[in-house]
């Protein structure tokens, strides 16, 4: 959403319609953004004139994020032909934090775009971006799995809920791309238990 105004797909198999459109809250004065023939994607509002749209996540199928303008215009391919692409913003929407994945959805790595730059800073840490979370200052905070295991295909199982992960937490400081451990797994798997954060 962004200034009261929400982004949505509305899909009708029956007329082959399948759009992204604006409106108001409650669906009034609306309006076709664009014409896709994608379905399930996420959409994101990160700045006033900017709507992003991620095709559906999945470890076994290459993702795109495009974006277009909020007051209409041609799509922009951002990232493309990524196999378990995820993305985040930062409120602000200056920070683009993404992962991806090898083809069978194994070894996630975390990516950082900002605002302005053209390459991305590989962030050096195995995880996916939806278990991150920018803080208001823009410093991102991720759990981190120990281990992830090479039977799991992600984002999906993340998203079924049986990846069992034992998690460690990382800040990044996205002025300097250095990250810190806050906290080891290791010190509470050595006592028996796991701890797992999910989305």
């Amino acid at each position: 959403t962004s200034q009261n105004r929400i982004v949505y797909q509305f899909i009708d198999g029956q007329l082959g319609i399948n759009k992204i459109s604006i409106s108001d809250p409650d669906g009034l004065n609306w309006k076709t953004l664009q014409n896709i023939r994608m379905e399930n994607v996420r959409l994101f509002w990160p700045k006033q004139d900017l709507i992003a749209i991620l095709t559906a996540p999945s470890g076994l199928v290459k993702g795109s994020l495009l974006t277009t303008n909020a007051n209409g215009g041609s799509l922009v391919r951002v990232l493309g032909d990524l196999f378990g692409l995820t993305v985040q913003y930062s409120s602000d929407g200056n920070f683009l934090l993404y992962s991806m994945t090898d083809q069978g959805g194994h070894s996630p790595s975390l990516h950082l775009l900002k605002d302005g730059d053209a390459n991305p800073q590989n962030l050096q840490i195995n995880t996916i971006s939806d278990k991150c979370a920018f803080s208001q200052n823009n410093n991102i905070y991720c759990a981190v799995p120990s281990v992830t295991n090479g039977s799991l295909v992600l984002p999906d199982d993340f998203y079924k809920n049986i990846a069992n992960f034992s998690d460690s937490f990382f800040k990044i400081d996205t002025q300097n791309n250095r990250s810190f451990s806050l906290f080891d797994s290791s010190f509470i798997k050595g006592l028996g238990y796991d701890f797992n954060v999910s989305d």
